[in-house]
């Protein structure tokens, strides 16, 4: 009578359990870092690109409707303008025939943006804009609002918005020229994402 072998045991021993985790520990260490800039980068463009579609569809309304209209920084209830609020806590957009800034009993809301998320920091040259009838805004020179996220590292992004009511959003490479150096050029560490700079 033959005896049958005892079948081996399989899986992974005390030391290798320590070894593969030790290797997992250190990958994820290091991929911490570029995740957290990839999460504060994507948040930057998401303000960036959702500000800058409201400044376009508030000048193709206005044109549209014949009518000013405004964007502005918004109180906690998206109600009326307030100029103590930075963009990133909220913004509205609203018809404007006063050119006032405040939203007045024959005023229509078309558009309300509730705040993002409080990582991200916004500098502001302007908290309310107002496009005219023509579609052009009623500024007397460029303004600029710069984005960007409480981590360095991390790249913001500038809003330019002119007299002729286009919004420009350029890349701020050079944390300096994204807060302070509103006229450098892209040799000097603005690059364009989109549009041409000119007001």
């Amino acid at each position: 009578m033959r005896l049958s072998k005892k079948p081996s045991e399989k899986g992974f021993t005390l030391l290798e359990l320590m070894i593969g985790l030790a290797i997992l520990g250190i990958v994820t260490a290091l991929a911490a870092p570029s995740m957290s800039n990839m999460i504060g980068n994507g948040r930057i463009s998401g303000i960036s690109n959702d500000l800058a579609t409201a400044m376009r569809f508030a000048k193709a309304e206005s044109t549209a409707r014949l009518t000013p209209v405004t964007i502005c920084t918004s109180n906690a209830a998206g109600t009326d303008c307030d100029d103590a609020i930075a963009w990133r806590e909220g913004w509205i957009v609203f018809t404007n025939a006063g050119l006032d800034n405040e939203v007045g009993d024959e005023d229509i809301v078309l558009r309300v943006q509730p705040s993002y998320h409080e990582s991200i920091k916004t500098v502001d040259d302007v908290k309310v804009v107002h496009f005219l009838s023509s579609g052009r805004t009623n500024l007397i020179s460029s303004k600029k609002i710069n984005i960007k996220a409480d981590s360095s590292g991390i790249q913001g992004i500038n809003i330019f918005i002119g007299l002729n009511g286009r919004p420009i959003q350029l890349n701020a490479v050079d944390e300096g020229a994204s807060t302070s150096d509103e006229g450098k050029s892209t040799s000097e560490g603005i690059t364009p994402i989109s549009g041409e700079v000119t007001f």
